[in-house]
């Protein structure tokens, strides 16, 4: 089941933050502990590349974006508990120092949003099952999903993700990279479009987070991943949507597009019903 309740959306390790994804810089580990990647893997397995961001929910489903479901003779695996790509991260024990090493689960099933559409990518949401449960540790929790209805305009929330670090030259981070930027209302969001010359209709099931000045931004490679806020009187992170699509990135005018998250456990239990 979906870990909504006591327990989820907190961040055990300790961070040292300052003020301060496009624009954004290097999370700290375990800044995200519900930040899962997605790599797609094909023949037979011996060749996978990463596809996309995910979010741990519970012991055994994560939330991504639909339109990152695999391709024909693909198959999805899921990692959790990855910081830097290439080279592991250390961490403090009882016994010392030893290396974080990433948790992966295969997809058991992918669950598309019944009125997914893969032209418009309206109700871009999927739920992946794992093949196995995740153990929750310091650097590896569930996010919590929101109340129903919730209004989250104006608040600041969080983008993170491995994608692209600009629209330019593709760069993509060896470093789980994060990112502040303002959820704007639907309105606010279609006028933004349309000062960049952009013709673009905020359905009610999108969320539009970012700033008018561009400058901070998801890009590709983002997709699936979350935007979090801090939510209720003890703060607990909590999932607003998930990334998926925008134009090019951290442009002026051009927010990114968040689909809600599927806010009840009631409505991913009417997913896999259908």
């Amino acid at each position: 089941m979906f870990y909504i309740g006591i327990g989820c959306g907190e961040r055990p390790v300790e961070l040292m933050r300052s003020s301060r994804i496009v624009g954004g810089g290097d999370a700290y580990y375990g800044e995200a502990p519900w930040q899962a990647l997605v790599k797609e893997a094909k023949f037979f397995g011996f060749w996978k590349y990463n596809k996309c961001g995910a979010v741990l929910v519970s012991h055994n489903w994560v939330i991504t974006a639909a339109h990152c479901n695999s391709g024909l003779f693909g198959s999805l695996h899921v990692i959790f508990g990855e910081y830097n790509l290439k080279t592991p991260e250390m961490i403090t024990t009882d016994n010392g120092f030893v290396e974080s090493q990433p948790v992966v689960r295969r997809a058991k099933r992918v669950i598309i949003h019944p009125k997914y559409n893969h032209m418009t990518l309206e109700n871009d949401l999927a739920l992946i099952e794992l093949d196995a449960d995740v153990e929750y540790e310091r650097h590896i929790q569930p996010i919590c999903l929101p109340e129903k209805d919730k209004d989250f305009v104006d608040s600041e929330a969080y983008v993170s993700g491995w994608g692209v670090l600009s629209y330019q030259d593709r760069n993509i981070p060896e470093v789980l990279q994060i990112v502040k930027v303002p959820i704007v209302s639907n309105e606010e969001c279609e006028q933004m479009y349309r000062k960049a010359k952009h013709n673009f209709v905020a359905r009610k099931t999108i969320v539009c987070a970012g700033y008018a000045i561009g400058g901070k931004d998801s890009c590709e490679g983002d997709s699936g991943g979350p935007l979090a806020v801090r939510d209720g009187p003890e703060g607990r992170w909590t999932l607003v949507g998930i990334v998926s699509n925008g134009i090019k990135c951290a442009e002026p005018n051009l927010p990114v597009n968040v689909h809600e998250s599927g806010v009840t456990l009631k409505v991913a239990l009417e997913w896999q019903n259908t």
